[in-house]
This record gives C-alpha cells, structure tokens and sequence, in this order.
C-alpha cells in the first residue's frame, strides 16, 4: 500500500480509499464467478437465483422444470438447505399458478420431502455441535493422551457414537468416524484409530464428488492415517499413503488448501525420515536429505519451527549412525541456531549428546570433556536424572582421561540392562544408545 501511494500520489486519500474498495469488490466478484465452474454449491446457488428469477418475471412454465433440475444436484452433496429453498420456489408457483394441475398428494410429497431434510440438517447439526465441542478441548489441550478426558468417555456412550447408523448424513458419518478415532487414540489404542481413519478415506473415495467439499478433513485424516501406519509398523500402507500425500497438488480437490505444497512437504519428509530411522535404512534417509535441504529453503517461512528443529534432528541422527560425524555437526549447529530449539526439551537434549559423541568419535577428546562438564551443568538444571546419561557420560570421560581403556563390552551390557527398565525406556526413543555402541562407534 505505501508503494501504490507513491506511485498514485496525485490521488487524495479518499480517493485513493474509493479505488481501494472497488479493486476489492471487483476481486471478489471475479472469485464469485470463478466459482460458479468449479463449486458445486455455487451451481446449486446459481440454480435457485434462476429459479427466482423466472418466479418473479412470472414465466411460471420454464420455472416449473428448475427445481426438478437443481434438487437433484443438491441431493448429490447433500445439502438439504437448498432442497428446502427450492421447495419453498415450488410452493410459491403452486399458489402463483392457483394450484392448477397440482394434487393433494404432490403437496403431501412436499411437506414430507420438507420434514425430511429439516431431520437431516438436525441430525448433521447435532453431531457438528457435539464433535466441535471435544475439538474445541482438544485443541485447547484439555483432551490429551493420559488423562481421564471424562467428557469424551460420555460422549462415546451416546447413541450418537455407539450406534453407526445414527449418523444418517454424510458430514455426521465424517464427524462419528473423526470423534472415533480421536477417542481411539487418546486411549492409546493406535490400531482402532488406524481402523476409523481407514473408514474415514475410504468414505470419501466411495464419494468422489463430494471429496471437493471435504477436502481439508480428507488431508488431516490422511495425515492421522499415516502417523497410524508407521506406529503400527504398516510400512507398505505408510508408504503408499506418503506416494497419494505427494500427489495431493496435482488434484483439483485439494488445490484450495492454503500452503498445501508447504504441509505436504513438511508431513512427508517426517514419516519417511522415521520410517528410515525406526528400520534402520539409514543410507535410504541421507539420500533423502537433499530434497530436505531444498524443502526448508522454499518452505522456511511457513513450517512450524518445532518440524523444522525434528526435520534437522532426523537429518543429523541419518549422517551419525552413517559414520558421517562431520555432516552430522553441521546439522546439529543449524538445529542449535533455531532459538525455538530448547523448548523441544528431548531433542535439544539429545541433540548434545548427539554432538559430543560425534566430538569422540572424532578423537576431539578436549572439547569432549568440556561438553560432559557443560551437560552435566545442563542435566542438573533441567533435572534431568537419568542413568543412561551418567553411564555415558562416565564411560567417555574415562576413555578420554585414561590410558587403561574401559571396555566396549561392558558399556554395551549396561546399556542394554538400562534400555529395559521403565525410568529409562524414554531415553532411548530419539537416540538408540545400543545402536551407537554396537555398530557405529570405533570403541574396541
């Protein structure tokens, strides 16, 4: 706007605010148009404004085929209020034309078509109104994994959600199935979550013309479906899923989801890094890494931080279990340069581990030490009381002091003692401590 006044300063301000809300309207009405090709509810839109039309001008002959016409497209994508409106077109004619050539019983089939889908909006109503509530306390984190979540347990007890078929609409069968696999996974059952989401996408592939309308609840159920598949270790729908995911931009359908290239990017890169990392296709991962790389250069501005910080944390872990140490530093200083990066408490943390043991693979045993003094500064302010780190630590210290050498062995079968017991399990989920001692350290 500061350049437009430059460029326009003969014009007055108000001036200047006159042509600045006709460019908008003309935008807008352009977008309208637009639409009325590609929305099919701008067709059933367009549709009643003919059928008024023709009302008003009282060519009540050509008005009587429209309504006929335009029901059943709105029957199509289910959007009873246009039925309504275009019933309310054919009771006007009705009395416009003083009933002539019309019967008790179309005027009978009028008012029952009428109640059913006044039952139909009700029902899509009533599931929209429950759903939304437990997203609302989602989102605001009041529903999460581990805690008691009393107000989806009551929700699931519902005939709503215990009987399949009072979802009687297409949109209330998306909100049952969505509520269903949301409940599904803060209960920790991944594998009935994998179930709903599964039915989630197939209800819309079973409904291709009605994929345009629900294209962004599509994209986040494909998104909980593969998060699913890689948990449930299904790694040939995960990776099929990650094939469809890519090809999302080349769809019409999804072509109006903001920063959709962006997301998916983002999306896809994480699920294929940890498939690669959970099986241990470390060289499939570093091969990946360039096309990272280019993602978070093109992307940069529009990925949450904290998936740019896993993105770098996966990237650093590929080069390390590779043998790549000094690839692995680089990745691990451009993680370090993101200030959002210590919120992430346990991959900023293991993130320096990942540092120092790149330092001691290296032989740089001076900088060693002094990172083992500063982590274990950082350990005891972040209270962060974990053997699994004191065992390491000891060990590298040792090994950097002393002439008589600690052995791998012994490292290798307390760790492995460690990586069993409850309080430490958790430490061994972003870096696997037994994978490093047992096939990419040079320890003896």
């Amino acid at each position: 706007e500061i350049a437009l006044h430059a460029a326009f300063s003969e014009l007055s301000s108000a001036h200047f605010a006159v042509l600045k809300k006709q460019l908008y309207e003309n935008v807008l009405e352009a977008l309208h148009r637009y639409d009325e090709f590609a929305d099919p509810e701008q067709k059933i839109s367009k549709g009643l404004h003919y059928c008024n039309l023709l009302l008003k001008k009282g060519l009540y002959n050509q008005c009587q085929k429209q309504p006929i016409k335009y029901k059943k497209l709105a029957y199509t994508y289910q959007k009873f209020e246009n039925v309504i409106e275009l019933n309310d077109i054919e009771k006007r004619l009705i009395t416009k034309t003083q009933f002539s050539n019309t019967s008790l019983n179309a005027m009978q089939t009028l008012s029952d078509e009428q109640n059913y889908c006044l039952q139909q909006l009700k029902t899509t109503d009533t599931f929209w109104l429950l759903s939304n509530t437990i997203y609302k306390l989602h989102f605001e984190k009041q529903i999460t994994p581990g805690k008691e979540n009393k107000e989806l347990q009551q929700l699931m007890q519902t005939e709503e959600f215990q009987n399949p078929n009072s979802a009687t609409t297409f949109k209330a069968k998306l909100d049952q199935l969505q509520i269903q696999a949301l409940y599904a996974f803060v209960e920790g059952d991944t594998e009935k979550a994998y179930q709903k989401n599964t039915s989630f996408l197939q209800l819309i592939d079973e409904h291709k013309h009605l994929k345009l309308l629900f294209a962004d609840r599509y994209f986040s159920a494909l998104n909980n479906y593969l998060i699913d598949s890689l948990l449930l270790k299904k790694y040939e729908a995960l990776l099929q899923g990650i094939s469809l995911l890519r090809i999302l931009p080349t769809l019409p359908e999804f072509k109006h989801i903001q920063n959709l290239e962006a997301n998916i990017f983002r999306l896809s890169y994480l699920l294929e890094m940890n498939y690669y990392v959970s099986g241990k296709h470390f060289s499939d991962a570093i091969g990946s890494i360039p096309k990272i790389e280019m993602g978070l250069k093109l992307y940069r501005e529009k990925i949450p931080k904290p998936n740019i910080i896993t993105l770098r944390y996966l990237c650093a872990y590929a080069h390390f279990c590779n043998k790549d140490f000094a690839a692995c530093l680089s990745q691990v200083h451009l993680l370090f340069k993101i200030k959002e990066a210590e919120s992430i408490a346990d991959l900023y943390r293991d993130s320096r581990m990942m540092q120092l043991l790149c330092h001691f693979e290296l032989g740089d045993y001076f900088l060693v030490e002094s990172q083992i003094i500063s982590l274990q500064r950082f350990a005891l302010s972040h209270k962060i009381k974990a053997q699994t780190y004191t065992v390491i630590l000891r060990f590298l210290k040792q090994y950097a002091q002393k002439l008589q050498k600690p052995k791998r062995q012994d490292l290798e079968k307390r760790l492995k003692e460690l990586s069993e017991l409850p309080a430490e399990k958790s430490f061994f989920n972003n870096f696997n401590y037994l994978y490093w001692i047992s096939h990419v350290t040079s320890i003896k």
